[in-house]
Parts: structure tokens; sequence; C-alpha cells
């Protein structure tokens, strides 16, 4: 499922209209026909809805810890009239103090393990969502150029990404699902 969340991922950054015959090949929607096919609802099944929202955070945790800004922002849902979008400049800010503390984010396996992402249903079609931010394993220091490293159990993760998706209004939205609400320890 994992890999299955990873490709929607990135079909979702090529072409949208790909993306949506696909779901629907998957959901088992059939031809369209004189009636409207049923809306479809990612969050049907929640494993695939879950291994959905990892493929987005991991996507943000990898721009995040490669400083890509512009990607970090297009991994993300912005909402139309949002007083304070999360542009690349604001995403730097946030993301400061913890590069600051860990010398960068960390991106490797140990940053993509399940157990760092937590998706919690608050409502029907409501979620909060948490990914927890790691330092950069012995291994990635030498890329980042950062001076020392910190044991691997040390630090589980203060830092966390913040997030909620609502899907009331749409249960199938083109895009990134979720909302980020913050970068906090």
């Amino acid at each position: 499922l994992d890999v299955i969340a990873y490709l929607r991922t990135m079909l979702a950054h090529v072409d949208e209209s790909l993306l949506t015959e696909w779901e629907k090949l998957v959901s088992g929607a059939e031809a369209p026909t004189e009636a409207a096919p049923p809306p479809i609802d990612i969050s049907a099944d929640r494993r695939r809805f879950v291994a959905r929202v990892r493929a987005e955070l991991h996507a943000l945790v990898r721009a995040l810890s490669l400083g890509e800004w512009e990607e970090a922002a297009a991994c993300v849902r912005q909402r139309d009239g949002d007083d304070d979008p999360w542009t690349p400049e604001v995403l730097a800010k946030a993301v400061a103090p913890v590069a600051e503390e860990y010398g960068a984010v960390g991106f490797d396996t140990r940053a993509r393990r399940a157990e760092f992402t937590q998706v919690t249903q608050t409502g029907p079609h409501l979620w909060t969502v948490r990914q927890r931010l790691r330092p950069p394993a012995r291994g990635q220091t030498a890329r980042y150029a950062v001076v020392g490293w910190r044991d691997e159990e040390a630090d589980i993760g203060a830092w966390s990404i913040e997030g909620r998706i609502d899907l009331r209004a749409d249960t199938n939205p083109e895009g990134p699902i979720v909302e980020l609400t913050g970068i906090a320890e």
C-alpha cells in the first residue's frame, strides 16, 4: 500500500486527470453511463487512506530536508482565502528552529517509520495528522555538512509537523489533502 500511495502522490504532481481515472478503476467505478457515477470517498478504505497521508507527509519531509521550499509548499493543501498560506518563505522560517536544533531535518528510513505518523479521526471526514521529525542519520550528516550527529535513540522526534484533513465538502479532492497547521516542538 505504501508503494501505491507513493505512486499516487507522484502521479498527482504530473497529471490530476490521470489520477482521477486511476482512482475510479481502483475503486471499481464503471465506465461513464447515463447516470452519474457515485462519488469516490478516498477515506473509505482506512489502510489506503493512511498510506496516502503517509506518502504526502513523507514527500513534505523530503522537501524540507533538502531545503526545497517551493516543493514543500506544493506538498500541502492550501485553502482558498487562507489568510496565512504556507508559502516557501513561511515554511523556511517554520523549519529554521528544527534545523538549528538538529542541524537539518532528517529523511531516511528511520524518519519514515510508520510509528512516526499519526492519523486520528476527529469527526466524520475530519482528521488530525502528526509527523514526527528526526535529526539526520549518521550517514546523512555528511550530505548536509552537519558537524557531529545525535545518538539514534537520543531524540525520538520532539519536533513534528502537524496538520488536518477535512473531506466534508469533497471526499476526493484534487491535489494534496493535508493542510499544515504548524511545525512545533
